[in-house]
C-alpha cells in the first residue's frame, strides 16, 4: 500500500516546480528473487498497471494526489 501523507494543495504557486502536495512515486524492486517476469495489479478496480523484468529495479507509478492512497498486488509471471 502506497499513501501520499502531504496534505498542501495540488497547485502551490509559491514554489518553483509547482507541485505543492502532490508526490511523483518509484519504487526500487531491486531485492525481487526467483522469477524474472513480475505484474503489479492495481487491486482497487483490478487493473494491471506494469509488467516488468526484476532487472528493471525503478518503476514508475506516476502522480499520486495529497492524501491519496492505493492498494497494489505484486504477481510473478510463470
Amino acid at each position: 500500500m502506497l499513501i501520499n501523507r502531504r496534505c498542501s494543495p495540488c497547485v502551490d504557486n509559491t514554489t518553483t516546480d509547482k507541485i505543492g502536495g502532490r508526490r511523483i512515486v518509484t519504487i526500487d524492486l531491486s531485492g525481487l528473487s526467483s522469477f524474472n517476469n513480475w505484474k503489479l495489479y492495481n487491486l482497487e478496480n483490478n487493473n494491471l498497471e506494469k509488467t516488468f523484468d526484476k532487472n528493471n529495479h525503478e518503476i514508475n507509478l506516476g502522480n499520486f494526489l495529497p492524501g491519496e492512497g492505493k492498494l497494489y498486488k505484486l504477481v510473478p509471471v510463470e
